[in-house]
């Protein structure tokens, strides 16, 4: 039993202390999870995963949007906007901001994606990209700038590129 304190107007006791209980788990109309408070201090919302490890909300990685981060199993990714950085796995120290942006980065790390399906297939270390559709097709790029509209769009070209206005058909 959980013993009532007159301070809180909810409370609710875990009945474990693993990833396989829940002290809270909330459903929509349509049976999908939407909110869930593992015993184990992990929060899951709309599939997003965030660790309260230390005390420290968002610790591991922090979300907005739909479907964004919704495969994260990386640390220290943000991303904000409809599934932004929706199947980084491995990546670490990502920030996403956009429709799509960086949808299918995986892997890399330490990069920064801004704007409309900005960096959407990239998968390397190290990118600063900012405009719409930049560096979409850049899959190997590392430690690259784009900046613009489409710039570097299609870009194979492997380390350390910056860009103005650079598209290839």
């Amino acid at each position: 039993g959980v013993s009532p304190n007159a301070a809180y107007r909810l409370h609710s006791k875990g009945s474990g202390t693993t990833s396989a209980t829940y002290s809270l788990f909330a459903e929509n109309s349509g049976s999908t999870q939407s909110l869930g408070f593992r015993d184990d201090g992990i929060i899951i919302r709309n599939g997003a995963v965030y660790s309260v490890e230390d005390g420290s909300f968002a610790r591991e990685n922090t979300s907005w949007g739909h479907n964004s981060l919704a495969s994260a199993t990386g640390t220290e990714n943000a991303a904000f906007g409809f599934q932004a950085l929706l199947s980084v796995v491995g990546g670490v120290r990502l920030t996403a901001m956009g429709n799509n942006a960086a949808v299918s980065n995986v892997s890399g790390s330490q990069g920064s994606y801004f704007g409309f399906k900005a960096g959407g297939l990239h998968t390397s270390d190290g990118a600063s990209v900012f405009g719409e559709f930049s560096a979409y097709h850049a899959t190997t790029a590392s430690y690259m700038t784009a900046v613009g509209h489409r710039t570097m769009v299609d870009s194979s070209v492997t380390v350390g590129i910056t860009g103005g206005s650079y598209v290839t058909a």
